[in-house]
């Protein structure tokens, strides 16, 4: 009979939680690479996402547990995980007991899914990132928040306000005056480390934060965990007018605006509007 390793006795238990980035375990047991909160770097440049340990993963003793018998973990990347150390303090031999259930930023299935009474949710950033297309930035951040049950008014009006702050080309690596990305989040800690708050969300999903993929994702993250951010008000608005003035006075709160500036993103939404609403009219039209 094989020894155990005193190494694995529980005198030194050190419990973690993290995100599960890579379900593809080569050895088909069911592993999963876990970025281990307050352990491993939030910056997947100081420790890549394929450098990270693989877990293993606790099945119910009612399976097999050996020889490939008995059902393997269902884990998706971006789950939330808690387990433990087996190697105690040395930390390199991390074992997930369970996950804890949450919903991130659902695709278009999944709010179909939600209509229709199934909370089996289940996502993924690279897998949400598949629902954002188009030509342009604009396009796509526009096809992003209409797939994430958006008004078109609230879309258009949302993307006035991110172009105000990026340009037209709503450039996700802008960098200007110590501000960043499609919503010039200030890079210095005067509004609550937003810009440090998109590194960490980006590097928890294996995504980088200088893609329009990963910032509409944050953008949406932001206004459905801080109430501040005025996702409430926003949603209840029915006009273009309403929509830009809710967006660009509580998510954009760094922005001060003159009559002119408020009046020239009015009409930016107008325009914005215009355009991919006769784009959507044209695709109805060519499905049927």
């Amino acid at each position: 009979m094989r020894t155990i390793n005193k190494l694995y006795y529980g005198d030194s238990f050190r419990w973690f939680m993290g995100v599960v980035i890579n379900t593809a375990d080569p050895l088909q047991l069911g592993r999963a690479q876990v970025r281990i909160y307050g352990i491993h770097p939030e910056n997947i440049e100081d420790l890549p996402s394929d450098s990270l340990p693989w877990a293993q993963v606790m099945v119910s003793p009612t399976e097999g547990g050996s020889s490939g018998i008995g059902k393997m973990p269902q884990l998706i990347e971006g789950a939330r995980v808690v387990g433990f150390f087996m190697d105690g303090g040395s930390s390199q031999i991390p074992l997930i007991i369970g996950s804890v259930p949450f919903v991130e930023d659902p695709s278009p299935q999944q709010i179909q899914q939600l209509s229709n009474g199934d909370n089996s949710l289940q996502t993924s950033a690279k897998g949400i990132s598949n629902f954002i297309t188009g030509k342009t930035n604009a396009e796509k951040a526009f096809n992003f928040f209409i797939s994430t049950n958006f008004t078109p008014e609230q879309s258009a009006a949302m993307i006035a306000g991110l172009v105000e702050q990026s340009t037209a080309k709503m450039s996700p690596t802008l960098e200007v005056d110590g501000s960043f990305g499609i919503a010039q989040w200030p890079i210095v800690e005067t509004e609550g480390n937003r810009y440090e708050g998109l590194i960490y969300f980006a590097g928890n999903r294996g995504i980088s934060e200088f893609s329009i993929e990963a910032q509409l994702q944050y953008v949406l993250y932001e206004l459905r965990t801080f109430p501040s951010f005025g996702l409430g008000p926003l949603k209840r608005t029915k006009t273009l007018t309403a929509a830009v003035d809710v967006f660009a006075s509580k998510y954009i709160t760094w922005n001060t605006s003159t009559d002119a500036q408020t009046f020239a993103r009015r009409e930016k939404s107008k325009e914005i509007f215009e355009r991919f609403t006769k784009w959507l009219q044209l695709q109805d039209l060519m499905k049927h």
